[in-house]
């Protein structure tokens, strides 16, 4: 699970994914892409290719619109509760 969709929850998030990990990103507005803040140059375009990268992937699912609501358990062994 990645938490947050911004350039780098893409980049971590899609590098699991390439090596046969499920991920979900958990983001809470409705959108990928993190805050709305102006992004310039590069960062607006690698932000653009890894969304567009993210919803193609096979083993990368997203949740829009949710947060973690609670976490319980200890490293290697978490149940995450999200709304």
């Amino acid at each position: 699970m990645v938490i947050g969709s911004d350039l780098s929850g893409l980049t971590i998030a899609l590098s699991l994914a390439d090596n046969n990990i499920p991920v979900t990103i958990v983001e809470r507005a409705d959108a990928l892409g993190g805050l709305p803040y102006d992004l310039a140059g590069r960062a607006q375009e690698l932000t653009a290719e890894r969304i567009e990268a993210a919803f193609r992937h096979p083993r990368l699912t997203t949740m829009l619109g949710a947060h973690v609501t609670n976490v319980t358990g200890h490293p290697g062994d978490y149940e995450v509760q999200v709304a």
